[in-house]
């Protein structure tokens, strides 16, 4: 196996001998849909920088065709030509990053973006359920987790904040199996054996931007798209809570924005069959989920893949050129399946 600095330095060779953009040349009649979450000032380990994301843009303003997802979904289906290289921005959450970092950027750029927001979090009513491991973590004078969550036990040693986001991370990989009752007396009960008061509204460092924020963007350059109204895991929860999230969200974000709202995006990535028909009779004209992957006109348009960014330019440009891709193809092919 190679190690991670070989990699990065046969990845950087490729990128200086524009062996990358042959992948991405290769590649330009298929539409990117790049898929961000969060952003910072400084290097964050799960968290976009402001600096790496201004380079991410410039290099796509320089070498892409950003369009809108409404452009987009226009091309996919044909009644518009879709330019080569076309690329949609996607912000995912609605956190006051996306706000205060990421739109400045985007606009500073002329760059156009969609971010999915959650409705009940924009109006400060909510958590989002994956930030209430994480604050808890954070905020414990514990040195260790222990703490069951279903069957799974877990002793998990909190060092320093590297080891608390990676304690978060694991608990909420286990919290994604249960239902979204039992995730919620799962998160109460980690609050409780670490010894930490959740606050009943997230915090400003979990918090999003408002409705007046999300309704200014919307008249420079970003569109806002439904992510659902309490984030839940859509194919764990019944098919009228699926019909209440995916209508419910976009009907509320409207009446707070005055704005359209005609996309939706799976919080997680999760979906089922009754997702998929809960967002396709709440009219959306399309939804996106989380699964890696450059989108074709054959492509379902409720359930569009998704690049990852990366707060790594070689990475960034290995996901996003399609080299990645290209080694995932060829990992499935040795393993016998289809390409």
């Amino acid at each position: 196996m190679l190690s991670n600095m070989l990699k990065r330095k046969i990845l950087s060779a490729m990128n200086q001998l524009k062996v990358l953009r042959l992948f991405e040349t290769r590649m330009k009649r298929r539409l990117r849909v790049l898929m961000y979450h969060r952003f910072s000032m400084e290097k964050h380990p799960h968290r976009i920088s402001a600096v790496e994301f201004e380079r991410q843009l410039k290099y796509l303003k320089r070498y892409a065709r950003v369009i809108t997802i409404d452009e987009a979904i226009d091309g996919l289906t044909g009644k518009k030509r879709l330019p080569d290289f076309s690329t949609v921005i996607t912000i995912d959450d609605g956190y006051r990053d996306s706000y205060e970092i990421a739109y400045p950027i985007l606009r500073k750029l002329g760059l156009p973006a969609t971010m999915y927001v959650v409705s009940s979090f924009m109006e400060g009513k909510a958590w989002l359920w994956t930030d209430k491991a994480r604050y808890v973590t954070e905020h414990t004078n514990a040195d260790r987790v222990e703490t069951s969550v279903g069957s799974r036990r877990f002793s998990i040693p909190l060092s320093d904040s590297g080891s608390r986001l990676d304690a978060a991370s694991m608990l909420n990989e286990a919290l994604k199996q249960m239902s979204n009752d039992d995730k919620e007396i799962a998160l109460e009960k980690l609050a409780d054996d670490l010894g930490v008061q959740l606050p009943e509204t997230p915090p400003t460092e979990y918090s999003g931007f408002n409705a007046a924020e999300a309704a200014e963007m919307g008249t420079n350059g970003i569109t806002i798209g439904s992510h659902t109204i309490s984030h839940p895991l859509m194919n764990r929860i019944t098919a009228s809570e699926q019909e209440s999230e995916a209508k419910g969200s976009r009907r509320r974000l409207a009446e707070l924005t005055g704005l359209e709202v005609s996309h939706f995006c799976y919080p997680n990535g999760s979906f089922d069959d009754g997702a998929r028909l809960a967002v396709r009779n709440a009219g959306y004209r399309s939804a996106v989920s989380s699964d890696f992957g450059y989108c074709r006109r054959e492509d379902d348009l409720d359930l569009l893949p998704r690049i990852p960014a990366e707060d790594d330019m070689l990475a960034f440009l290995q996901n996003y050129t399609g080299l990645e891709g290209v080694k995932r193809s060829t990992r499935r092919l040795l393993r016998g399946g289809s390409a």
